[in-house]
């Protein structure tokens, strides 16, 4: 799930574990400003499952005005529907940005400072128990399998997620002075243009945040300035 962004494995494993779980899991890690997690991937259909003879405009409508109650109870609904082979669906031709979009718009959400605060206990390596970071630390800090990473990194982790309208980072670092840097930036509304643009600047922006002490005093600065 994490390693590839499957969003089948997520979907799989939300079952998996138990939405219940999931949710009391955020409240375990501390994460106090966190929208309850449902089902993601089964609630891309909620168009098509409730509203299939609207045209994309009034069915996007109509899932604006559902509450969070009936929109994820539609998702639960879907989920049991796909899991025993029953959801029949003829009109994901209509499936396109607009829907994709209001479903963005609907997912969980949280603020850059929880997942802030997520990437420091992350980075400590004393919150989660050691046989979890065996397992998850190759998964996150994958940047640590480039020898040039090696030179200068004890380890540094990371995962973003996007959709079409929005992208998300959360990152954590050590270097080999012992330095650590927690980061993490959400940018939503983004057009397909400003998307691609952003796509291709994260890896220099983070550069120059985990190495360039004067970058760091700049960005604080205009932090501050918009705050």
């Amino acid at each position: 799930m994490i390693k590839y962004s499957s969003n089948a494995n997520t979907e799989y494993l939300t079952d998996l574990l138990g939405v219940a779980n999931i949710n009391q899991r955020i409240k375990l890690l501390g994460i106090e400003k966190h929208d309850s997690i449902y089902y993601l991937v089964s609630s891309l259909f909620v168009r098509d499952f409730l509203f299939p003879e609207k045209s994309n405009i009034e069915a996007i409508e109509s899932i604006r005005d559902l509450s969070d109650g009936e929109y994820r109870k539609a998702g639960m609904q879907i989920h049991k529907k796909l899991k025993n082979g029953t959801f029949e669906n003829d009109s994901l031709k209509d499936f396109g940005l607009a829907v994709q979009n209001v479903w963005s718009d609907r997912l969980p959400a949280s603020t850059a400072k929880e997942y802030r605060k997520l990437m420091e206990k992350l980075n400590s390596k004393s919150v989660l128990p050691i046989e979890v970071h065996k397992h998850l630390d190759p998964i996150l800090e994958f940047v640590m399998e480039n020898p040039l990473n090696q030179e200068w990194l004890q380890h540094s982790g990371s995962k973003g997620g996007s959709t079409a309208s929005l992208l998300t980072k959360a990152l954590y670092a050590t270097d080999k002075e012992g330095n650590r840097i927690h980061l993490s930036y959400f940018l939503s509304n983004l057009s397909a243009l400003e998307t691609v643009q952003m796509q291709m600047s994260m890896n220099a922006f983070e550069l120059a945040i985990l190495q360039e002490e004067g970058f760091r005093i700049q960005i604080r600065e205009v932090v501050n300035v918009l705050q």
